[in-house]
C-alpha cells in the first residue's frame, strides 16, 4: 500500500511507524495487511490439498471456450449415462416398492435421518471430486453419482419425507 507525504513522495507502508501518523489509521493499514497475508495463507493451503494430477493444477490449465452446442452434448451425455447408473444401482440397491429402502436400513443402523444419509454419501463423491481422485471408476461416473444422488435428495423431499 503506498502512501504520500505532503511533498507528493511516495512511501511504503512499512516507513510510517516512525513518522507522526493517525494511530487509528496505521492499525487499519496492520489490519488489512494481515486479512491479506491470511487469505494467501488459505489460498496455499487449499492448493496444496489438491493433487498433481487434476487438471485444474496443470501448468498453463485453462479449458477451451465451449459453444451452446457442445455445452447442451455434455450435458446430455452426462444425463444418459447418470440415468444407466442410477437404473443399475435401483436394481442392486431399491426394490420397486421402495426406492429408498437401502437409505432407510443405512438410517435405522446409523440412526441418521434418511435424508442425511442421502446428503452425506453424495458428500463422499464431491470429495472425490474435490480431490480429483477416482480410481474405481471415472470422473464422469462420480460427476453422475452427485447427479442422481440430487435427483433420489428431490424424490425423498417431494415425497413429503423428512
Amino acid at each position: 500500500m503506498a502512501l504520500y507525504d505532503f511533498g507528493g513522495n511516495q512511501s511504503s507502508a512499512w516507513d510510517y511507524p516512525n513518522k507522526q501518523v493517525d494511530s487509528g489509521i496505521w492499525d487499519n493499514i496492520q489490519k488489512e495487511e494481515e486479512k491479506n497475508r491470511k487469505r494467501q495463507e488459505f489460498i496455499q493451503a487449499l492448493e496444496q490439498q489438491v493433487p498433481a494430477s487434476c487438471a485444474t493444477k496443470k501448468a498453463g490449465y485453462s479449458p477451451k471456450p465451449v459453444n451452446r452446442v457442445d455445452y447442451v452434448q455434455n450435458w446430455r451425455d452426462l444425463d444418459a449415462e447418470a440415468y444407466a447408473i442410477l437404473d443399475k444401482a435401483q436394481q442392486e440397491y431399491a426394490s420397486d416398492a421402495d426406492r429408498f429402502e437401502n437409505f432407510r436400513i443405512l438410517s435405522g443402523l446409523s440412526g441418521v435421518p434418511v435424508r442425511q444419509v442421502i446428503l452425506l454419501l453424495m458428500s463422499k463423491q464431491l470429495v472425490s471430486i474435490q480431490k480429483g481422485i477416482s480410481i474405481r471408476e471415472s470422473m464422469k461416473g462420480r460427476y453422475c453419482d452427485v447427479m442422481n444422488y440430487l435427483r433420489l435428495l428431490y424424490a425423498w423431499d417431494s415425497a413429503g419425507e423428512k
